[in-house]
């Protein structure tokens, strides 16, 4: 009863259809693969990349399915906008991932919402997860062979001269 309070039931209705949007696309275990992947090649600034374009389409669908049953973009926006303040303001304010993310981030995501010509898919078409499925296999197949030449590169070297905030030593290697 105090969240309605809080935020009107609006605001909450948008909040609960987000939420289990990511639900019902079993978002979770997408997000779980994503970051066992980033945990593998934690070294590869590709892959985080890749994690923050795919947790920001994640969004997107979720947001679409969100104004395919609220049609107005403009109160989903206004919503998103005052449950970050709330946030702000009051740390027991449950956010979820809207705040864990650069202030950036969140105005794109509302500038999005607003665009009256933007795609409204709540799910990927076929193509698209085919090209994502590959996309990501090739990441992870160039970031190994990527590897494996560093360390044959390192290995015919047989030293390694390195400089650690001003000192500097070699290892053997």
């Amino acid at each position: 009863a105090r969240c309605i309070e809080r935020f009107g039931r609006s605001t909450l209705r948008a909040m609960l259809l987000h939420e289990l949007a990511h639900i019902r696309r079993r978002d979770a275990w997408a997000g779980l693969l994503q970051r066992l992947i980033q945990a593998g090649y934690w070294w590869n600034p590709l892959v985080r990349r890749l994690n923050v374009e795919i947790d920001d389409l994640r969004e997107d669908l979720c947001d679409n399915y969100v104004l395919a049953h609220e049609k107005n973009r403009g109160q989903y926006a206004n919503a998103l906008v005052t449950l970050a303040s709330e946030a702000v303001a009051d740390r027991s304010v449950p956010v979820l991932g809207l705040l864990s993310r650069p202030p950036q981030r969140l105005t794109n995501r509302i500038q999005r919402i607003l665009n009256e010509d933007r795609t409204m898919s709540t799910r990927l078409g076929g193509v698209s997860k085919f090209l994502l499925v590959l996309f990501v296999f090739a990441m992870g197949i160039g970031a190994t062979v990527l590897s494996f030449r560093v360390y044959d590169a390192i290995d015919a070297a047989g030293d390694v001269s390195i400089s650690l905030a001003g000192t500097s030593g070699t290892v053997a290697v």
